[in-house]
C-alpha cells in the first residue's frame, strides 16, 4: 500500500570535482530510505495529537520540534513532546531538560566550576543586571541554604534601584542572624543598620522594633538613654499602633525614653485601642503635657473625649497604703492652680471617689481672695470658710419673686416639723439632731425630698419669733398700762 510519508527536499553532497548541486524532491513509500543526509528539512504544521510512533518528529513552529517520546507503552504508543536536549524550551520559558534525575545540575557564566546552582564570574563590572519596569527583577528561592550570593571585594555585592523583596530573613553583616528576625545587621565597631533619607522615610516601621541599647534619633544623645530624639521642628517621635504599644522604653537606670523639640512635638504616640503611651516607672515633662489636645494650655492639660462616661484624668490609689491617687502643689493661689478641671458639657470637672485632702478649692472662678478654704462663685456665691463654717449666696442680685413670709405658712410649717434624733450610716459613732427630709413641709422641703436648707427652717423660725416678739411687745405694754391704772386706783384710796 502506497503511503504519502513525508516530502522531503534534499540537497545532496556532490563530490569535489562536481561545481553544481541538484534539487530534487521524493515521494516515499514506507518504509522510508534509509541512508545518511547532509541536511533534512521539516515543515512546520499544525499540532499533532493522540498517541504516535516512538521516534517521530514534526516541526510545529520554527522554534518548536515535537519528537514521539517513549512513555512505556510500546513502539506505537508514544507521546508527542520537545525533543530532548540538554536546554528544553516550553514556550517563552527555557530550562535545563535533566531537572528531573539530575537534582544537583549547576549552570556556570564566566567560570568553568559553578559552585551553586547559578553562579555567574566575572572580573570587572557587574555580574549580574536584573532590571523590570513593572515587575519583578530578581527573585531568588531556596528551601534549604542561601538562594541568592553575591561577593565583591571592593564593589557593591548587591546593588537595588529599586524595591527589594525577601520573604524570610535579610541578614547583614551575619551568616546566622537569629531565627526570629526578618531583618538583621551587625557590625563590631560601626553601624549595624543605617538609614538616610532626604525627604522620605530612612526607616518605617509598621510593627513592633526592638532596641536592646540605645536608640539615637537626630543626636548622639546621653549615654543613658535608650531612646534619645532631637529635632528642631514639628515631631521628632511619631508612634502609631492600632493595638498593642506605639512607643515603649525600658531601662534599668538612667532614661527609658527623652524627646527634645525646639518647636513642635517631641514624641507624638497614636493608638486605636492600645496604649499610646505607657510609663511603668517615673516620666519627667520639661514643657507642657497635652493629653487629647496638641496645644496644652498647662504643664498638664487633659481633653477628654466625647462620650457618657468618659473622663480628662483618672487617679486611682486604690492599691496602695496611706498612698495619694493625685498630689498637686501650686506656687500662688491668686495667679495660677495647681489642678483645674474644667467641663463645657453637663459631666464633672473633677470627681473624687474616696478621700479628698484639699487646702483651698475654688468652684466657679480662677482667682478669689480671701482666708476661705472653699469658694463657689459664678452663679452661687457661696462658700467654706477656713473656720468651717458654709455661707450660703444669698445677695438680692441673684433672686427674684422677693416676697414676705406669710406668718399663717410659718405656724403651718412650725406645726408640721418633727425635731429628731439620728446617726449616719456612714458615721455610726457621732448623734445629730435635726430633720427628715421626706418628712418636713412642704414649705421648706428641697426638690426630690433628699436634702434640707438650714436656711428655710431659720427663716420659719424667725417669723414665728418675731409675731411672737410682736405679742410679747404688746402684752408688756398692756400689762404696763395695767400697772399704772393700778398704781392711780391705790392713790386714790389712800387718800
Amino acid at each position: 500500500m502506497k503511503i504519502k510519508f513525508l516530502t522531503l527536499l534534499f540537497l545532496l553532497t556532490i563530490p569535489a570535482a562536481v561545481v553544481s548541486a541538484e534539487t530534487l524532491t521524493m515521494t516515499t513509500y514506507y518504509p522510508a530510505p534509509y541512508g545518511a543526509y547532509d541536511r533534512i528539512r521539516l515543515v512546520p504544521r499544525a499540532a499533532l495529537s493522540g498517541t504516535c510512533q516512538v521516534g517521530t518528529m514534526y516541526v510545529l513552529s520554527p522554534d518548536d520540534i515535537q519528537y514521539c517520546q517513549d512513555t512505556g507503552g510500546g513502539p506505537n504508543a508514544g507521546t508527542w513532546g520537545n525533543l530532548p536536549g540538554v536546554w528544553t524550551q516550553s514556550g517563552n520559558n527555557i530550562y535545563p531538560t535533566d531537572t528531573t534525575t539530575n537534582t544537583n545540575l549547576r549552570v556556570g557564566i564566566g567560570t568553568t566550576s559553578p559552585g551553586a546552582t547559578f553562579h555567574v564570574t566575572k572580573t570587572n563590572g557587574t555580574s549580574i543586571l536584573a532590571q523590570n519596569t513593572t515587575g519583578t527583577g530578581l527573585s531568588a528561592l531556596a528551601t534549604t541554604g542561601n538562594a541568592l550570593v553575591a561577593s565583591s571585594a571592593s564593589g557593591w555585592a548587591g546593588y537595588f534601584t529599586g524595591k527589594e523583596y525577601v520573604s524570610s530573613q535579610l541578614s547583614v553583616g551575619s551568616l546566622t542572624p537569629p531565627s526570629n528576625t526578618s531583618i538583621y545587621g551587625y557590625n563590631n565597631t560601626g553601624v549595624g543598620v543605617m538609614g538616610e533619607s532626604g525627604s522620605g522615610w530612612a526607616g518605617y516601621f509598621s510593627g513592633k522594633a526592638h532596641v536592646s541599647q540605645q536608640l539615637l534619633v537626630g543626636s548622639t544623645g546621653p549615654s543613658n538613654a535608650a531612646i534619645y530624639a532631637y529635632k528642631t521642628t514639628p515631631v521628632t517621635i511619631n508612634g502609631v499602633a492600632t493595638t498593642g504599644q506605639a512607643i515603649a522604653g525600658d531601662a534599668t537606670s538612667g532614661q527609658a525614653l527623652v524627646g527634645t523639640a525646639t518647636s513642635g512635638n517631641a514624641i507624638v504616640g497614636t493608638s486605636a485601642s492600645g496604649w499610646a503611651g505607657y510609663f511603668s516607672g517615673k516620666a519627667y515633662v520639661s514643657g507642657n503635657l497635652g493629653v487629647g489636645t496638641l496645644s496644652p494650655g498647662a504643664k498638664i492639660h487633659a481633653v477628654a473625649t466625647s462620650g457618657t462616661g468618659n473622663a480628662a484624668i483618672i487617679a486611682d490609689a486604690s492599691s496602695l497604703s496611706g498612698g495619694a491617687g493625685v498630689v498637686a502643689y501650686s506656687g500662688s493661689y491668686i495667679n495660677g492652680c495647681a489642678i483645674c478641671g474644667h467641663a463645657s458639657g453637663s459631666g464633672w470637672a473633677g470627681s473624687f471617689n474616696g478621700q479628698t485632702w484639699i487646702q483651698q478649692l475654688v468652684v466657679g472662678s480662677s482667682m478669689f481672695s480671701g482666708g476661705a478654704g472653699v469658694i463657689v462663685h459664678g452663679d452661687t456665691g457661696a462658700k467654706l470658710t477656713t473656720g468651717g463654717t458654709w455661707q450660703d449666696a444669698s445677695s438680692r442680685e441673684l433672686k427674684k419673686d422677693i416676697e414676705p413670709l406669710a406668718l399663717a405658712k410659718a405656724y403651718d410649717a412650725l406645726e408640721k416639723l418633727q425635731p429628731v434624733t439620728f446617726k449616719y450610716k456612714a458615721e455610726d459613732n457621732d448623734e445629730y439632731v435635726g430633720f427628715i427630709a421626706e418628712d418636713v413641709p412642704d414649705l421648706v422641703a428641697s426638690t426630690g425630698r433628699k436634702t434640707l436648707h438650714a436656711m428655710d427652717i431659720v427663716a420659719v423660725l424667725t417669723k414665728i419669733v418675731q409675731d411672737q416678739e410682736a405679742l410679747l411687745k404688746e402684752q408688756q405694754e398692756t400689762l404696763d398700762r395695767q400697772q399704772k391704772e393700778i398704781e392711780y386706783l391705790k392713790e386714790k384710796i389712800n387718800k
